[in-house]
């Protein structure tokens, strides 16, 4: 079920995206006993400026500290060019094939955060093409996973991962943002990763903090991949301490200085920085049975500071001592004032 709500020409549809929010969040107005809980997907438009969002429950639909209501969608024609205006809008998005694949294929349910997640318009042309490729084995089109494996249908990220690959000039460098999974599950996608790295494409593994995006919470990497990578190692880049982020109350952000650090590094490709980075070669990756897990190769857990026993034993001893000390000097001045004494502290034998 779709919503729409239609606001006066010229002025900033946010209003209506705000009421919305706090009529649904109202725990007075009877939300939960009307029709309106059954809608799947808000449409807001003054006209010029269409924007659409997935409903969700209260925890997932509201505005943060920053007064920003994420994620908002433009709906955007096969070329990324965005479909701004309502009539243009209603033609192309209200299609009844499209509005119906839009709710039922392209919205997602992420179950361990009960959030509902709409993909943005380029996601889901580049899915339609790649499932027509593989589903009509499209010459060119299926080429580019036949080198490395078609990615399951589970886990569709490597096949956008692929998709880039196919596509990068010889001497070009390509970026691309995924959970962390991709660095560590089995089956297809652990022979998908090791044709990768074998082939010499997987150049950087860049870790990021949790609570980065508005559309998730979970912590995401950034895979660094080029066709023609000159060095027998990968770079790992662990950003996820907590010196390496800037720690919000519901998002967390990466500052300028932050990223420069992360710019810095993958350019200058050092061999170590402790607790930051490391250069790791392919025979210590394949000793690993090929698995990227960032925390195998840099591990941000600062080591426990070594605790003398002895030095610890002697201050204990000499604790007591003036313990001891204390209640009988104590002692003493309730003696001289006729008051109860302070029981003595049981003396404890210790080898000095």
């Amino acid at each position: 079920m779709t919503h729409w709500t239609a606001t006066t020409p010229g002025v900033n549809p946010r209003r209506a995206i705000e009421q919305i929010v706090e009529y649904k969040n109202d725990p007075g107005n009877g939300y939960t006993r009307t029709i309106l809980c059954f809608v799947q997907l808000f449409v807001v438009t003054n006209r010029d400026s269409t924007y659409y969002f997935a409903n969700n429950n209260a925890r997932h639909f509201a505005f943060n500290a920053d007064e920003r209501f994420l994620p908002i969608y433009e709906h955007a024609a096969p070329d990324n060019s965005k479909i701004r205006g309502v009539d243009r809008f209603a033609d192309s998005f209200l299609a009844k094939c499209t509005l119906a694949q839009m709710i039922s294929r392209y919205m997602v349910l992420v179950a361990s955060e009960q959030k509902l997640l709409l993909m943005r318009p380029y996601q889901i042309y580049a899915v339609k093409n790649i499932v027509e490729c593989i589903e009509n084995n499209l010459g060119n089109g299926y080429m580019r996973f036949k080198a490395h494996g078609v990615a399951p249908k589970s886990a569709a990220d490597f096949a956008f991962l692929l998709h880039g690959l196919h596509y990068l000039k010889d001497d070009g460098v390509m970026a691309i943002i995924l959970p962390h999974g991709v660095l560590f599950r089995g089956g297809v996608e652990e022979r998908i990763r090791t044709k990768l790295l074998k082939d010499g494409h997987i150049d950087t593994v860049i870790g990021l903090p949790a609570i980065l995006f508005y559309s998730t919470g979970i912590p995401v990497c950034i895979l660094v991949l080029k066709k023609c990578k000159k060095p027998d190692d990968v770079l790992f880049i662990n950003a996820a301490g907590p010196e390496n982020f800037d720690k919000g109350k519901r998002q967390n952000q990466m500052s300028e200085k932050h990223i420069a650090r992360i710019i810095e590094t993958y350019q200058k490709r050092p061999k170590q920085i402790e607790r930051y980075a490391r250069r790791v070669e392919m025979k210590e990756i394949e000793a690993n049975d090929f698995n990227l897990n960032i925390s195998r190769y840099v591990s941000t857990a600062e080591e426990e500071t070594e605790i003398d026993l002895a030095a610890t034993h002697s201050e204990l001893v000499e604790i007591e001592k003036a313990i001891r000390n204390a209640t009988d000097k104590h002692n003493e001045f309730l003696k001289e004032l006729g008051l109860s004494l302070l029981p003595s502290p049981e003396p404890h034998s210790s080898r000095e």
